[in-house]
């Protein structure tokens, strides 16, 4: 007897294409930014090669809630970044056919999860919702990593040592000798305060600067901000400040000038998740910008890639942010 032929994937598209699998994703969907020609010519090759989306292949899965949830720690929803990746992957869950659900509840207590596959940001160590969601029977991914050594789940996160390190480099580049920095990590000991904390040792390591670090609350009060900033810009040598959290570096840049500390002349800021109003539009300040709305859209694509079969349920992904240097910040 003959085996019946296996259905067409969008990963079998993306090979015989040469292109991305989102790249054919959005194609088929009609989303994303995708050229003209591209787009007419993955429809012809899904044509061609019989390829009906999973959705429909399972008659719209007749079993599926039609929904996909979204887990941010408490001590974070109130935060921009979050807000946007949100509404990022809203958007792309829209794209094809479901609500997204924002899970408000404490882990706390046992419960179901009436969605089709989760999304986790920034999974905190311990967070028994996190410890749930990973142990619930649908896919789940994670943007950010995990504490847990044996991972069975899909990541996908920001390079944020190596980013970082770039704006390090480019805080040297312009002349700092001695740069300072401000973590989150005293009640967010996320993978990206843990990886921030580790890329400014060792570039304090390599490059034989003497750390001055000061750990901090993810958003502290403004009493402890100040004399955090002050004492770290009264070091001897300390000629420019990093500070992981968004919105702080324009807090700072206030209570510099208070001391006569002029930011730009002779002292330089920077921000390792700039704040699109307050930051990323100030020449003087130097930024990492995470991109979160694009991340949102990437997080859940991928999600749907993993419900949809076309992706492995502990597949990984990078999410690209990008430097945005003091003098161009306003470009």
């Amino acid at each position: 007897m003959r085996s019946m032929p296996s259905r067409v994937t969008i990963v079998d598209l993306a090979h015989d294409l040469g292109i991305s699998k989102t790249t054919v994703a959005d194609a088929l969907a009609g989303s994303g930014r995708v050229a003209e020609q591209t787009r007419v010519r993955v429809q012809e090759a899904a044509r061609a090669r019989g390829y009906v989306s999973n959705r429909a292949a399972q008659n719209l899965r007749r079993q599926s809630t039609g929904a996909v949830g979204l887990y941010i720690p408490p001590v974070v929803r109130a935060v921009s970044f979050y807000m946007d990746f949100a509404l990022g992957g809203a958007e792309r869950a829209a794209v094809d056919g479901f609500d997204l659900t924002l899970f408000a509840r404490s882990g706390n207590h046992e419960r179901r999860f009436a969605v089709d596959g989760a999304v986790a940001v920034d999974p905190l160590p311990g967070d028994p919702f996190v410890a749930q969601l990973l142990a619930a029977r649908m896919p789940v991914v994670t943007a950010g990593r995990t504490t847990d050594p044996a991972r069975e789940h899909a990541v996908i996160e920001i390079p944020h040592r190596e980013m970082a390190t770039s704006l390090f480099e480019h805080l040297a580049g312009n002349g700092a000798r001695r740069i300072a920095f401000i973590s989150p990590d005293v009640d967010f000991p996320s993978s990206w305060a843990t990886d921030l904390v580790q890329a400014y040792e060792q570039w304090c390591a390599t490059t034989g600067q003497q750390p001055a670090h000061i750990r901090l609350t993810v958003y502290p009060d403004e009493r402890e901000f100040r004399a955090a900033v002050a004492e770290l810009a009264g070091l001897p040598g300390v000629d420019a400040l990093a500070i992981a959290s968004e919105g702080l570096a324009a807090r700072a840049k206030r209570f510099l000038a208070e001391t006569g500390v002029t930011v730009g002349a002779g002292f330089q800021l920077a921000s390792l998740s700039g704040d699109p109003a307050t930051e990323q539009s100030d020449p003087d300040i130097a930024c990492l910008d995470l991109q979160p709305r694009t991340f949102g859209e990437e997080a859940f694509g991928f999600l749907l890639d993993v419900i949809g079969g076309a992706a492995d349920q502990d597949a990984y992904r990078n999410h690209e942010a990008r430097l945005v240097p003091a003098a161009d910040a306003d470009e």
